[in-house]
């Protein structure tokens, strides 16, 4: 189980209470994990809309004229044609092409805003500080003085627009707009954590519990992480931490959407070209379906024919279905859709059979 500490960061941790939250480790902090049953949760996340709390998200400013170039340069994606009110993903990679961790970069009137994964905000700071030279570029941790509200699911846009009148319902992924919510200033960004429409709702922190209970006395209920993850597994999302980590390269995670192959070098353009180039690839992310309901451990051994094949990274157990879904990553000759293999759980062999991930390629949490 991850150490964890109270999700210090966030000023509605007391609503959460007050709600009658649950609380459980996600991501290095103690977070709502449910506030009623999960089954109900998952279903409101699914066919309509739920909040949660994103505040552990980080969130870097980074300042000056030459802010988007110098991330251009040191990561996956070609940021360079971004305008105020668009973005994109990306990636940052070590200089052996492996994976420090996948960035929301939205591009802001006056600044680059990027959203790093909770644990990662400090070392992608260091690491942006670590190649800036002599750039106009500066970065500003401001994760402490706003808070993150996410509402999820397919209704999620049509919930926001009834609140707000924003027209989220066209907003192209990863783009944002400056909006009015009960005369409080929000900036609404299009995500998809979870692989879920969705939206992250940027607000001070002194509005942030105003804006929770707004959003919900209208109708959008709170899900804890315990739904989020089993949504997260089943949409195939690779989380920073789980799938995404320096033992993988974005390729192997399935992260093309991610990675240009058109533009000039980055740090680790090398490696990533190479094993593009020239079908290097070793491993892939999959989805396994695995016989059972039943917990099936990070870490747990994937194999085929009595021997070792991959391992198991995430997994979870949603409502109504009669098998256990997990991610893996599994050696080439066995990461095809419909292949045979075994999950060993406490000495048990389970079969499973491999599958792609829903959609190609969704989004860190």
């Amino acid at each position: 189980m991850d150490k964890a500490v109270p999700m210090s960061n966030s000023p509605l941790w007391q609503a959460h209470k007050a709600a009658g939250a649950l609380f459980a480790p996600h991501q290095g902090r103690l977070a709502p994990r449910r506030y009623g049953p999960v089954s109900i949760e998952y279903q409101r996340l699914t066919t309509d809309a739920g909040l949660s709390d994103r505040s552990y998200v980080g969130r870097l400013r980074v300042m000056g004229k030459d802010a988007l170039d110098l991330l251009n340069r040191l990561s996956t994606n070609d940021l360079m044609g971004l305008v105020p009110g668009s973005g994109g993903a990306t990636i940052l990679t070590t200089n052996k092409g492996r994976i420090i961790d996948r960035l929301v970069v939205l591009h802001m009137n006056d600044s680059v805003l990027l959203l790093t994964s909770p644990r990662t905000r400090t070392e992608v700071a260091r690491w942006i500080d670590t190649y800036t030279f002599l750039e106009d570029a500066r970065v500003e941790d401001a994760t402490e003085g706003t808070a993150v509200l996410s509402v999820s699911g397919p209704n999620s846009a049509l919930r926001l627009d009834t609140l707000m009148g924003g027209n989220l319902e066209g907003l192209p992924l990863y783009h944002w707009r400056a909006l009015s919510v009960a005369g409080m200033p929000v900036t609404a960004v299009h995500t998809d954590p979870v692989g879920l429409p969705g939206y992250d709702l940027i607000a001070s922190t002194e509005h942030a519990p105003r804006l929770w209970e707004h959003l919900r006395d209208s109708g959008i209920p709170p899900v804890g992480h315990a739904a989020l993850e089993m949504v997260r597994v089943e949409r195939g999302v690779p989380l920073q931490g789980r799938e995404l980590t320096q033992e993988f390269n974005p390729l192997e995670a399935e992260q093309w959407d991610a990675v240009s192959f058109a533009k000039g070098c980055y740090v680790g353009q090398e490696v990533v070209a190479r094993l593009s180039t020239y079908d290097k690839v070793q491993k892939h992310l999959v989805l396994l379906k695995v016989d059972g309901r039943g917990a099936v451990p990070p870490g747990a051994v994937v194999q085929a024919d009595g021997q070792r094949v991959g391992s198991v990274t995430s997994a979870a157990c949603p409502p109504r279905r009669h098998k256990t879904l997990a991610l893996a990553y599994l050696h080439r000759s066995h990461a095809r859709p419909g292949v045979a293999v075994e999950v060993v759980v406490d000495g048990a062999y389970r079969p499973a059979r491999a599958a792609r991930l829903p959609g190609g390629r969704k989004n860190h949490a």
